[in-house]
């Protein structure tokens, strides 16, 4: 994180340049340290006391971005179940990405969340949320015994909570396509709300000539 390796001295330096009336490009090129850095020191966002608990062992300081989120604001969101990614895209698209407030939040808020259920309603037929997930699972050809790495693909259909799971020889677009082809067939409840658009890409295409078992979980 780019404040824990800011030492006093560079601190200090850093404020004294401020106030000879140095810009924020020209201090981070002296210095070579983060603009950023410079912009927070002088909108007051990074502080020495904050500098000082930082270097405490039980104490540990926020990445940079984190200055500029509304953390009670959050905390409150996350008891309300509201989905971490839309708390995200409201308070701190801007400064970070969401895998990186996903982490700190996890950090942060661990007991919390924990302790939270997120609410979540769909309909029927809505949502369906799809990945490859897992580990790959090792598999053996019996006629060569050569060893293979089969990818797992996992589809959820939000609402009745059905799992398919099937493997592939790689996650290809042919693959994905073909695993969706077989999930939506399997499910026979046609297509959710949210990929009707897409429907004819899934089923105009021929079927490709793919080594594959399907396994409703």
């Amino acid at each position: 994180m780019e404040f824990e390796r800011t030492s006093m001295l560079q601190f200090t330096e850093i404020q004294r340049l401020i106030e000879t009336g140095q810009t924020n490009r020209q201090i981070a090129r002296s210095l070579r340290c983060r603009r950023t850095l410079v912009a927070d020191i002088r909108k007051g966002l990074l502080t020495p006391d904050q500098l000082a608990r930082a270097k405490l062992p039980e104490s540990k300081l926020p990445p940079g971005w984190a200055l500029h989120v509304d953390w009670a604001a959050v905390e409150k969101d996350i008891r309300d179940g509201h989905q971490l990614k839309r708390i995200w895209e409201e308070v701190a698209e801007t400064w970070t990405s969401h895998s990186n407030f996903f982490k700190y939040v996890k950090t942060r808020f661990a007991r919390l969340l924990n302790a939270t259920v997120t609410l979540r309603e769909f309909r029927a037929g809505e949502y369906c949320e799809v990945d490859y997930a897992g580990d790959k699972i090792a598999w053996v050809d019996r006629r060569s015994g050569e060893i293979h790495q089969a990818h797992v693909f996992i589809g959820i259909l939000c609402f009745s909570q059905k799992i398919f799971a099937i493997a592939h020889v790689d996650e290809k677009k042919a693959n994905w396509l073909d695993a969706h082809r077989r999930m939506f067939r399997r499910a026979r409840s046609g297509l959710p709300e949210k990929w009707r658009d897409q429907s004819p890409s899934l089923r105009s295409r021929p079927e490709p000539r793919l080594r594959g078992v399907a396994h409703p979980l």
